[in-house]
């Protein structure tokens, strides 16, 4: 097998491995095991093949400190010297030198921004530390990193924006929200949640794009935001076509607890799509308007099984007691078929303790609880709870 060329030269005088074991040691650089890394750096630095520079390259930015450290000896035993800003953070920061990753300046940030994402606990302390000492110059830089699509390391990039509080970057996020790379669209999003209430108009632009998958990450970046100003565009929104724009604008209307929302996410109860119809449940228990009732009744006799648990668990949150006579109905038939739905079950069973005991001192409630119907009683309960069921 032909060698390609890998770069610089060999030293004079060196005396080179044989091929083969050489590309053994470059095959186990990409091993899982870090030992394994740590391994074939040393192995290859005492080689002094100065093709395996490449190689050994991606080796500074790896997760275990040891490997880095490796990685920097080999590179600088082998002749190898930094020729970008970026490569001098990434060595200066494998052997710990943090006051010559400081004397980079800004021009190191994205490297800084892939070891903030990328390493370690104590190394993203130190590389969040530095990214937030070089302020304004820091953020233009990594601005014009991000709106470069040919750029390295965007998704990385993106994410210590949002660590940056970088307000001044916000168009620059926005329009990666569109980005082609759905790791930079999801990281750009993360960053303008972290920015705060300042991104929340540029993400309600993003409510009216045409491509579906930025209108889910905007609807849900505005329901973690909070802000009231996105209560009227995510009711527009909740018409789309496009079902996963529907589930993500019915979440986030729920976590805006906004009451105007009430009679669409009824609407949307009826949807065609299941997971629609269970988030417009969720949405209505966290939002806990009593006039819900009737529809989350209706919503007991869903199809599917993870709506009815959903809606069983609003009405719980609702908690009117003109519920509990029909959950407990419901309960009695399904209760004779314990095993296909245990995760209803239970549902119903914690809404009927929820609604009887609201406003029932906790001293007064028996112990152990117990749910009122006398059918309801004699039913087991689940041996495991279903604490994964609401799930994405």
């Amino acid at each position: 097998m032909k060698w390609p060329s890998l770069g610089n030269p060999m030293p004079a005088g060196a005396r080179p491995p044989r091929t083969w074991l050489l590309f053994a040691w470059l095959v186990l650089l990409g091993s899982s095991d870090r030992r394994w890394r740590d391994i074939s750096a040393r192995a290859l630095a005492r080689s002094g093949d100065a093709r395996a520079i490449p190689a050994l390259l991606p080796g500074l930015l790896d997760a275990a400190p040891h490997v880095r450290r490796s990685t920097e000896a080999a590179l600088e035993r082998l002749g190898w010297r930094p020729s970008s800003p970026v490569e001098c953070v990434l060595s200066a920061a494998a052997r710990g030198d943090w006051d010559t990753v400081q004397s980079v300046g800004p021009e190191g940030a994205p490297a800084l921004a892939h070891l903030f994402c990328r390493g370690e606990d104590l190394l993203r302390e130190r590389a969040a530390l530095h990214l937030r000492g070089l302020g304004a110059e820091g953020v233009a830089v990594l601005a014009q990193v991000l709106a470069d699509p040919a750029a390295p390391h965007r998704v990385e990039v993106a994410a210590a924006l949002g660590l940056l509080d970088a307000k001044d970057a916000l168009a620059v996020l926005a329009a990666a929200l569109r980005d082609p790379e759905w790791g930079v669209c999801v990281a750009a999003a993360q960053a303008l949640v972290v920015i705060g209430p300042e991104a929340v108009e540029p993400l309600i632009r993003a409510l009216r794009q045409r491509d579906w998958a930025v209108r889910q990450l905007a609807a849900e970046a505005l329901g973690v935001l909070g802000d009231p100003r996105a209560v009227a565009p995510l009711l527009a929104a909740l018409g789309t076509h496009d079902r996963g724009v529907r589930r993500a604008v019915a979440r986030a209307l729920g976590a805006l607890g906004e009451k105007r929302a009430v009679d669409r996410l009824l609407a949307a109860g009826r949807d065609e799509d299941p997971r629609v119809r269970r988030a417009a449940a969720e949405a209505l228990g966290r939002i806990g308007e009593a006039r819900a009732t009737r529809g989350l009744l209706v919503l007991l006799d869903d199809a599917d099984w993870d709506v009815r648990a959903a809606a069983a668990e609003a009405l719980g949150r609702v908690g009117q007691r003109s519920a509990l006579l029909p959950l407990r109905e419901h309960l009695s038939r399904t209760g004779r078929r314990l095993e296909e739905d245990p995760a209803v079950t239970y549902a119903i069973q914690q809404a009927i303790l929820a609604i009887q005991a609201r406003g029932v001192a906790l001293r007064d409630l028996p112990l152990p609880f117990s749910v009122a119907a006398p059918e309801a009683e004699r039913l087991p309960i689940p041996a495991c709870e279903p604490g994964n069921r609401n799930a994405s």
